[in-house]
């Protein structure tokens, strides 16, 4: 994403979008506890598409608060929903269970990123990085929506 804002001469949110973002993303994760009490609802998927598309937008009109306030919308969804996932996949395991389903879940986790990760490199080099980085994120922001209704929230899930 830096190079891409880089290309869009947004030189304050190339610098400041990771930085923005994985903070969201630890927050979401080590403060869950205290944000349940606060948003018991809130699911990653829905803080991801809202963030994803402020993003967009913030890119499309040139508007760095935006689309650095959509890093910080996705880096809580992302924190969150690998949180609330992974606690959700070991649940009522035994803790042998848990340790061997938490490490394919990291690995599931891998695999996808590299495969986004692949398939934007791809996208990259075939319509150039301003409209693959649309596209894939766009699509993922759509993929989501359906996901957003049956992702486990920060109230089920501690």
């Amino acid at each position: 994403m830096p190079t891409f804002f880089n290309v869009l001469g947004m030189a304050s949110v190339q610098s400041h979008c990771v930085l923005v973002m994985l903070p969201a993303c630890a927050l979401a994760q080590l403060g869950a506890p205290w944000l349940r009490r606060i948003f018991p609802g809130m699911r990653g998927p829905g803080s991801v598409s809202v963030g994803i598309t402020c993003i967009l937008i913030g890119a499309s009109v040139r508007n760095d608060a935006l689309a650095l306030f959509g890093f910080g919308l996705l880096g809580l969804g992302f924190g969150m929903a690998y949180r609330l996932c992974l606690l959700a996949c070991v649940r009522h395991a035994t803790p042998a269970e848990q340790a061997a389903l938490s490490s394919k879940y990291a690995a599931v986790t891998y695999l996808s990123s590299m495969v986004c990760v692949l398939v934007g490199g791809a996208l990259g080099n075939l319509l150039g990085l301003p409209a693959a980085t649309f596209v894939l994120f766009g699509l993922i922001a759509l993929a989501l929506i359906p996901l957003m209704r049956v992702a486990p929230k920060l109230g089920e899930v501690g």
